[in-house]
């Protein structure tokens, strides 16, 4: 992510738009959310979880369907508070 935003940073200089698709929202650090895009499909995104009382559950795309098992046991979520 810190190559993200740094590329997001010499973007706005720029004036050019930014779009970060296919992350989880809570996967998404705070200061890039604004560039945030819900693109997972509805067929391929999946909700652990943890997710349910999430209240951006509908802003956010999930993860892909792909990525149960050891990968979403080690994810840290971001949440607004």
């Amino acid at each position: 992510m810190p190559y993200i935003s740094d590329c997001v940073k010499n973007n706005n200089l720029k004036s050019l738009k930014s779009m970060l698709f296919n992350y989880p929202l809570c996967q998404t650090p705070f200061d890039l959310r604004d560039h945030y895009c819900k693109s997972i499909s509805d067929w391929k995104n999946y909700y652990p979880a943890f997710c349910n009382n999430c209240k951006k559950k509908n802003d956010c795309g999930g993860f892909f369907a792909s990525s149960v098992g050891d990968y979403l046991n080690i994810i840290k979520v971001e949440v607004e508070v």
